[in-house]
Parts: structure tokens; C-alpha cells; sequence
């Protein structure tokens, strides 16, 4: 387990202040000069040098109330002990230090094989809270020593839903409603529970099967992807998960009409860590920034392959001398190029038509008016028109 001091709720995770169960176990003023120092409340349900509490489940903080503020170098696995009774050891998870509260927050992972936690159900158990009379002690900032010896055993049970319900996105995103300065922004969704983050955004390769964000534009209906980077971070003290949309290149603009937006599109099949389900899955729609688009030119003699697009080129596209080859003529003059290089295929009607992939073989090229020899089975057609009679 590790240690952090003073950290805010954003950064640290999961508060569990609407679940503990307060029980006192040493009375006193919680003003800072108090003597008596000790454990005011806890979540296990302190009662005298005991817990009431003997069931816990795994995804739960386990919170220490004391009643003067906690002097965070004094806090540690040995002056607050948990380990496993059988095997003696601990639970890998976070001792966290806030004021008057000292938490251990168990570790949740998420990954392929599912989910896991710092405790392991079905196991018992032994949390101890030195007194002042051991030599690893809480203390006060004041430098005053626990006065409140506290032992007993808890037996870990399966996961409880923190937050009960289906989640939901909270909505409206910031940037639906406001106009953005610049056309470089990322997109934040907060959802309202803890969330299966790996359809969400995998940490490894940055892509979501869950969300995507793509520019539309509604009066040619047409959507085209924007690549970025999906990350989420989860709020254990608040509940909550943002997913977070960076982008890899500039947003359009929003054309001369304001026509154009970002469509943000929350798939269905989202849900929290307990498989609820979201509530309001669907689009929704970002404003993008209005500015003067401008037509621009480039110059491409064609003199070498080094911006070639390979993927996107069919063969022998580069294998003339200062012009754009498609492979389809032999001495270099026609009319083809890229992937539509023989034009459209619009056979007469007829029983069958062949397609030969083997290797090198002849078609009839609408564009040229002659027939030519196509490679590795490859028929860079721009487009294929089908008699209703046909068969392929």
C-alpha cells in the first residue's frame, strides 16, 4: 500500500460519506490543541476497542475519523495494520490522509480478464489501530498519540453497487453549448458512476469500440471520423468517470452557415462497473468554430514515390517519369490514375462474368475504349453497374 498526504477529491478516488456508519469510540472536542486524541467514528462501526462490523465487501473504503487533524508522516501499514489472518498479508491498496480522516481505499484494476480489488473475498481480515503505548503510532499534527487501541476482523464479501441504478451521462457537454476558440479542443464526458473503462478508452492503443466523434454535415448527410486519442480517469470520492477525446488533427469549421458540428456518438452498450447499463445513450453535438475557409493549392510534379499513398494506390501508379502512371498503359498516355483507374464496369447483360485473379489478365476499359491488362487480380474500376440478369 502506499501513502498519500493531503491529497483533493479529484485526484484521489472514491469518498464513501454517504455509506459510514458512525459509531463513537473516544470522546472529545475536535479542536486542534485536544489531548485526548483518538478515533471519533469509523466506517467498520468502532465500538470501545472493537468493530460492530464483521462483513465487508471489496470495492469499499475502510474510513478512520479522528478527532483532531492527522499528522500524515505517522500514518502507515504499521501503525494502521490490515493483513490477511491466514497468510499475514496485506491488501494492496492506498492509505490516504485528508484532514481528520485517514482511508484505505482498496486498488481496483480493470483489465481483460476483468475486474479486481486490493481485498479478496472470502478472506478474514485483522485491522489494528495502535495506541500510544506502541511504537508505530497515529499522531496528531499536534504530536499528540492515538489513545484508541482498536482490533478486530472483517471477512471480505463480493462487490456492492456504490451507486445504485443505471449510470448516465452528465449532460449537456461543456462544448455543446459553448462556442470554442480554437480549432484544436478536447472533449470531455463525465458519466455519473464508476465505468468499464476498456470499451471506453484502451489504455494501450488510446481507441474506443463505445464512442466515436465525427464532423457532420447535415445537408450533404455526410460523417467523416475524427482520429484522436480516448482516455478515462476515474473519480472514486466523487463517483464519477471522465472520458476524455483528444484530437490528432484540427476540427473543421463550422461553415459560412453554422452548418457543420461535431457529432459525438455514446454507444448503447456503455455501462458501469456492476453492468448497468447507460441511460441516455445517443449523438451529441458539439459546436465547432466559425472562420473563413480558404482554397488552397500544392504543386505535385510526380518526380518521385516519396508522398505516394500506398495503401490508397493501385499497382504501378509511380512507374512513370515525371507523370502520374495507373499501370493500365504502356506508353503513359491515358486518362486513368489512382483507384478508379479503368473507369466503370458496365457489362451487357449475360449469364456470367468471369474475374480472373490469378495474375495478369485483360479487361475492357470504359475509360481508355480499348482493352488492357490488369495485375495481381487487382480491377481498379471506379465503380460496377450490374444488369438485374447477371451473376459474378
Amino acid at each position: 500500500m502506499k501513502l498519500i498526504p493531503n491529497t483533493s477529491c479529484k485526484n484521489i478516488g472514491l469518498a464513501l460519506c454517504g455509506i459510514v456508519l458512525f459509531f463513537g469510540c473516544v470522546p472529545g472536542s475536535p479542536d486542534s490543541t485536544v489531548r485526548n486524541f483518538g478515533i471519533s467514528s469509523c466506517s467498520l462501526g468502532c465500538n470501545g476497542q472493537s468493530f460492530s462490523l464483521s462483513q465487508h465487501a471489496e470495492n469499499k473504503d475502510i474510513k478512520f475519523t479522528f478527532n483532531d487533524s492527522v499528522d500524515p508522516a505517522s500514518v502507515n501499514s504499521s501503525s494502521i495494520s490490515i493483513v490477511d489472518v491466514a497468510t499475514g498479508v496485506q491488501p494492496t491498496g492506498t492509505l490516504i490522509v485528508r484532514g481528520k480522516e485517514v482511508i484505505f481505499r482498496p486498488t481496483l484494476s480493470q483489465t481483460a480478464e476483468g475486474l479486481s480489488y486490493g481485498f479478496a473475498i472470502g478472506t478474514t481480515y485483522r485491522v489494528d489501530i495502535n495506541g500510544n503505548n506502541s511504537v508505530s503510532v497515529v499522531k496528531s499534527l499536534s504530536g499528540n498519540s492515538n489513545q484508541s487501541t482498536i482490533t478486530g476482523v472483517i471477512t471480505i464479501e463480493e462487490a456492492t453497487d456504490l451507486n445504485p441504478g443505471n449510470p448516465s451521462l452528465m449532460i449537456p457537454l461543456a462544448v455543446e453549448i459553448e462556442v470554442p476558440s480554437s480549432r484544436v479542443f478536447q472533449i470531455d464526458m463525465v458519466f455519473d458512476d464508476i465505468m468499464q473503462i476498456l470499451p471506453l478508452a484502451h489504455p494501450e492503443t488510446g481507441e474506443s469500440t463505445l464512442v466515436t466523434v465525427s464532423a457532420y454535415e447535415p445537408l450533404t448527410d455526410t460523417r467523416v471520423e475524427i482520429p484522436g486519442i480516448y482516455s478515462a480517469t476515474i473519480d472514486r470520492d466523487n463517483l464519477t468517470t471522465t472520458l476524455t477525446f483528444s484530437p490528432l488533427v484540427a476540427y473543421p469549421a463550422s461553415g459560412p452557415s453554422n452548418e457543420r458540428y461535431l457529432e459525438v456518438s455514446v454507444g448503447q452498450q456503455i455501462s458501469d462497473i456492476s453492468y448497468n447499463v447507460i441511460t441516455n445513450p445517443g449523438p451529441r453535438h458539439v459546436v465547432l468554430l466559425d472562420f473563413a475557409e480558404e482554397a488552397i493549392s500544392f504543386n505535385e510534379p510526380f518526380v518521385d514515390s516519396s508522398k505516394q499513398d500506398t495503401a490508397g494506390s493501385v499497382f504501378g501508379l509511380w512507374e512513370g517519369t515525371a507523370y502520374l502512371d495507373s499501370g493500365q498503359s504502356s506508353d503513359g498516355t491515358h486518362n486513368g490514375g489512382g483507384s478508379g483507374a479503368l473507369g466503370y464496369f458496365a457489362p451487357s447483360a449475360s449469364t456470367a462474368i468471369v474475374f480472373n485473379t490469378d495474375g495478369i489478365s485483360q479487361v475492357y476499359s470504359n475509360l481508355f475504349e480499348k482493352t488492357v491488362v490488369v495485375h495481381e487480380g487487382v480491377y481498379p474500376f471506379s465503380e460496377v453497374l450490374l444488369p438485374s440478369d447477371n451473376s459474378v
